[in-house]
């Protein structure tokens, strides 16, 4: 699904227990089924100004093609997840949108403006910046590097939600496969 740059896409709660969040999120708003990648490491992350070695684990579902995610620290490393977790408790965490274009276009568009980059460092090739917008929405903006293979993984969920019977395994250890190319 391609939407115009800038689309807030995703909503982000950062939690301690997966179990009890993907029930709310599935019962309340139908949202799901939710796929598990557990250990995330993100590679050159620089946590307000110090490199760090965070780890955490990510639930990621729909609620038509809004993605939710769910996160929780791994350790004990000083990281933006594990920040609102000490500072508040679980909730809201961060809203993000794809960048196409430049990142760090993009990147400077926020920091030009005043805002701080709070943590910042690539996944699988791809570069993320979380932008400290808490004393206006809470929370942080994500900004993140879009590519084919992402979209295609997107794609998938969304039409494993969209054909999901909103009971049946709503919390999976693996993201669906792409379909086999005849």
């Amino acid at each position: 699904m391609t939407q115009p740059d800038r689309t807030l896409y995703q909503f982000c709660n950062v939690v301690r227990d997966f179990e009890p969040a993907v029930e709310f999120w599935r019962s309340m708003i139908g949202a799901g089924p939710f796929f598990v990648a557990d250990n995330v490491v993100r590679h050159d992350v620089v946590y307000r100004g110090a490199p760090t070695k965070a780890r955490y684990t990510s639930c990621v579902g729909f609620s038509g093609s809004t993605q939710i995610e769910l996160i929780r620290p791994d350790d004990d490393e000083p990281s933006v997840f594990k920040e609102i977790l000490d500072a508040r408790g679980e909730g809201f965490h961060h809203l993000r949108f794809p960048v196409r274009g430049s990142f760090e276009a993009e990147l400077a568009r926020f920091t030009d403006a005043g805002f701080k980059v709070a943590m910042q460092g690539i996944t699988n090739g791809l570069r993320a910046a979380y932008v400290d917008t808490l004393a206006l929405n809470g929370g942080f903006i994500e900004i993140f590097e879009e590519n084919e293979a992402m979209k295609s993984a997107t794609q998938l969920m969304i039409n494993e939600h969209r054909n999901w019977d909103g009971h049946t395994d709503p919390i999976r250890r693996r993201a669906p496969a792409p379909a086999a190319r005849v």
